[in-house]
C-alpha cells in the first residue's frame, strides 16, 4: 500500500479487510446457529456449542478493531458504527452492512429462548443462547 491506496487504486487500510472477515466469521456462525436451532432435531449441545465458538473469534476481533482504529484515529474502544464512520469509502458501506446483518442476526438469536424452536426446559443451566456481551457491545 502506497500512499493510503492499494495497489489496484483503491483506498483501504488492512485492519478494515481484516475486521471484515472477522464479522463475515461471526455472521456465517450466527446464521449457522439460527439454522441449527430451527431444525427438527435441533441438538441443545450442537446449538450452544456453535455459540461457544464466537468466543474463538472475539480476541481476534477486539485486536484487529483496536487496530482499526488506531489507523483511523479513533477510540481505541470505538464501537463498529464508529469505524464505519471514520473509515474511508468503501468501507462505511461495508462496516455499516455488517452491523445491520450483525444486529438482525443478534435479535434472531435472542428470539429463540423466547420461542419453541428449541425447548429450553431440556437445555442445562450452563446453556446461554444470545451473542458474546463483548460483540453486542462492539455493534452499539
Amino acid at each position: 500500500m502506497v500512499g493510503g491506496t492499494t495497489n489496484g487504486g483503491s483506498t483501504g487500510l488492512a485492519s478494515l479487510r481484516e475486521l471484515s472477515r472477522i464479522l463475515r466469521r461471526e455472521r456465517d456462525t450466527l446464521g449457522l446457529f439460527l439454522d441449527r436451532a430451527a431444525s427438527d432435531d435441533a441438538d441443545l449441545g450442537e446449538c450452544s456449542d456453535i455459540l461457544r465458538s464466537l468466543g474463538g473469534v472475539e480476541l481476534h476481533r477486539a485486536i484487529t478493531a483496536r487496530e482499526a482504529a488506531r489507523e483511523l484515529g479513533v477510540s481505541a474502544d470505538a464501537t463498529l458504527r464508529v469505524l464505519a464512520d471514520g473509515a474511508p469509502a468503501p468501507w462505511p458501506a461495508v462496516l455499516g452492512a455488517h452491523r445491520g446483518a450483525l444486529l438482525a442476526l443478534a435479535a434472531a438469536v435472542a428470539a429463540v429462548r423466547r420461542c419453541d424452536l428449541i425447548d429450553l426446559r431440556e437445555a442445562p443451566s450452563s446453556v446461554a443462547f444470545e451473542i458474546p456481551r463483548s460483540l453486542a457491545e462492539f455493534l452499539s
